[in-house]
């Protein structure tokens, strides 16, 4: 299992609470958990667990803003 973290700042800089991102898996054969929206915490952080294929493969996964589609980071990881 990996952790996938995700910081959300204004343009500022200043870490913003209660930010809603959905994660997803858009390549390859891992997960991640869970698989509902999650929302920054007090630090403006995020944090999902991502399982791999068990096949060696590129594994791409996806944080996107909820309400902000085009807003996302693509995480790549190998298994």
């Amino acid at each position: 299992m990996v952790p996938l973290t995700v910081l959300v700042t204004s343009s500022g800089g200043v870490p913003v609470p209660g930010f809603g991102l959905s994660f997803a898996a858009t390549q390859g054969a891992g997960q991640v958990s869970p698989v509902t929206p999650v929302v920054t915490d007090a630090n403006g952080r995020v944090q999902v667990t991502a399982t791999l294929g068990t096949v060696a493969m590129t594994n791409v996964f996806r944080a996107t803003v909820v309400d902000y589609p085009a807003l996302h980071v693509d995480f790549t990881a190998t298994s």
